[in-house]
């Protein structure tokens, strides 16, 4: 690849916004495990959170809002149609990769 193609496909891959959000799926693991560690302990979540569903919501919206303000606030509207599509990329691999051990979680620790 020579260096105009190179240089075409960072310019594309900086406009685009949902790759800048695979980008960030490191990011946005080590904003959830941090989150679940220092806001969402055991002895506050039963208290809390009426179901697994409610907590895994609270905990991905917290992390998603976490990931806006620190990699997108400035090139993105938090009322965008990019930002709504980024959030739903956002929400959806928390939940593939993390609803089960959320549930597990509130379940192991609230009971059923």
């Amino acid at each position: 690849m020579n260096l105009q193609e190179s240089i075409k496909k960072i310019i594309k891959e900086e406009t685009d916004f949902i790759l800048k959000v695979r980008r960030r799926f490191s990011e946005l693991d080590s904003f959830l495990l941090q989150t679940i560690n220092d806001t969402y302990k055991p002895e506050t979540i039963c208290r809390s959170y009426r179901s697994s569903q409610e907590l895994f919501e609270h905990i991905a919206h917290s992390v998603i809002e976490q990931m806006y303000y620190a990699y997108f606030d400035e090139d993105v509207g938090d009322l965008s149609e990019e930002w709504e599509k980024m959030y739903y990329l956002m929400f959806e691999y928390i939940h593939n990769k993390y609803g089960n051990e959320i549930d597990q979680y509130y379940h192991t620790n609230c009971g059923d």
